[in-house]
Formats: C-alpha cells, sequence, structure tokens
C-alpha cells in the first residue's frame, strides 16, 4: 500500500518508510529528512518552473481547481512521463507496492496537490494508494 500524507500529519516517523516527494526540504523538515528511514525524493515534485507558476498563480488570486486540473496537472503529467529519473521511481513504487511507503510533502490540501496526480497515476497501474481526505481519485488524469 502507498499512502499519500502531508508530512505535518504523521505523528511517530518510526518504522514508516517516508519518501519525501519535494524539491527541497527547509526549516523543520531537514531533521526529519535525517532520519534513516526518510528519502528526499525531487524527481516526483514539481519543477522549479512548475512551483514557480503554482506560487504566481496563488499571488495573482488565479490559483484554484480550476487551474490545477487543466494547467497544473497537465504540465506535471507531461514532466512525470518526459522524466526518466521520475519514471525510475515510479518503477520502483510499482515494484514495491505490496510495501508501505509513505509519500509525503508539505502540501495541505490532497486534492490540489502534486501528490493526488502521482495518487491517481499509480492507482490507474493498479497500484494500491490510501490518500486521506480525498473523495475524488478516480478522477481521469
Amino acid at each position: 500500500m502507498i499512502y499519500f500524507r502531508n508530512i505535518n500529519d504523521i505523528e511517530d516517523y518510526s518504522g514508516k518508510e517516508i519518501w519525501l516527494i519535494m524539491r527541497s526540504v527547509t526549516g523543520n523538515l531537514e531533521k526529519i529528512a535525517k532520519l534513516p528511514n526518510v528519502h528526499v525524493v525531487p524527481e516526483l515534485a514539481p519543477s522549479e518552473k512548475l512551483y514557480t507558476d503554482f506560487l504566481l498563480w496563488k499571488k495573482k488570486l488565479e490559483w484554484g481547481q480550476e487551474k490545477f486540473d487543466n494547467e497544473y496537472t497537465p504540465r506535471f503529467i507531461y514532466q512525470l512521463s518526459t522524466d526518466k529519473k521520475a519514471q525510475l521511481k515510479l518503477l520502483e513504487i510499482y515494484k514495491r507496492k505490496d510495501n508501505p511507503i509513505y509519500l509525503c510533502c508539505a502540501c495541505e490540501r490532497e486534492q490540489m496537490c502534486h501528490r493526488i496526480i502521482v495518487a491517481r497515476m499509480l492507482d490507474q497501474w493498479g497500484v494500491p494508494v490510501d490518500v486521506e481526505n480525498v473523495t475524488h481519485l478516480k478522477r481521469q488524469l
């Protein structure tokens, strides 16, 4: 089972394999990232350009479900589908789908986060996924 969570919602980090799917970690996350069972996996995070655009959309008050569905999601899927390192990480998850792995980032709302895009991709490949607070996992990519 692959679990998708906000890293701040995990109360006990011990005994869990945690992948921080973030481009970089700062602040309190630096301490978490140094734990032996925690791996920083920037290959499954938005590119610098996509992240910068996301921040700009938020600043201009353009960010919402429509922007996420129509612009962010297609760009992130394209990024994952054209990046060999990202493909290898997704393949690794697929091969280890029976092992519990937590894919985490610091985004609060899964509904408009790259975690849900990765979860939908894996779900379509038959990987068992568990996403908190999401009722629309089956939405098409």
